[in-house]
């Protein structure tokens, strides 16, 4: 097995080898990481993310363990199906397509989103079949999986491209993302209610310094203080 990497510090695992091991490759917060996996499959890791994965795939089907958020791009290959396991019930069958799973433990819900091709995803006994544009929905811990319809599948892969990108979102998803990306802790200085009220919609760079995106974040009514790595929201 020839494991190339690059001056950007992506991993590629080439050729084939008879000895079979698994790694596991974890990013920081504020971290990024992309890996091409031996059959030409590529992973992009958002921050606080892991996948565990074979150097080789052998047998019948090709399968990896994730946590957190991962995109995608699956390599085509009809007889061997391309399998992600997610937590200890939940997994997405593929043969070759393009998807973005979010899994992150201080969400409420899991969410796969398919962008390209077809996933089957299975939670218990519950299962669905998407078709691009669609996104499955679990609970955390678990339960039927819900069908989300048309969704906007360049606001869920913003992150690749370096941007937060969110449509109608309430307060603390917003503030759970920041808090991953710029390692930073969030407190709310602000009764639960109006928490719920606000609602976000925009796009912000993920390069700029957070000073700076919270500024922004200022122009539409909201209100931060930053103590070391700690943001304060205000009411």
């Amino acid at each position: 097995m020839k494991v190339n990497k690059r001056s950007d510090g992506h991993l590629d695992y080439a050729g084939g080898g008879e000895v079979v091991n698994f790694n596991t490759l974890r990013t920081r917060r504020g971290g990024l990481y992309e890996v091409t996996l031996s059959d030409g499959t590529q992973v992009w890791l958002n921050a606080a993310s892991a996948i565990t994965y074979p150097t080789v795939f052998r047998g019948h089907d090709r399968v990896v363990q994730m946590e957190v958020e991962a995109y995608f791009e699956v390599a085509a290959d009809t007889a061997r199906p391309f399998r992600v396991q997610v937590g200890d019930s939940m997994s997405v069958a593929v043969a070759g397509t393009v998807f973005d799973i979010m899994a992150y433990k201080d969400d409420p819900e899991i969410k796969t989103t398919l962008v390209r091709g077809a996933v089957r995803v299975h939670e218990g006994i519950s299962e669905l079949l998407l078709r691009p544009g669609e996104q499955a929905v679990v609970a955390q811990g678990g339960g039927p999986l819900r069908l989300v319809w048309k969704t906007d599948t360049a606001v869920v892969v913003a992150w690749m491209n370096g941007y937060f990108e969110f449509q109608d979102i309430d307060l603390q998803t917003l503030m759970r993302q920041i808090g991953r990306w710029y390692d930073v802790d969030i407190t709310y200085d602000v009764h639960f209610d109006q928490l719920k009220l606000k609602r976000i919609t925009g796009k912000f760079s993920r390069t700029v310094r957070l000073e700076s995106l919270l500024n922004e974040l200022g122009e539409e009514g909201m209100r931060f203080r930053v103590e070391g790595t700690t943001v304060h929201v205000l009411p």
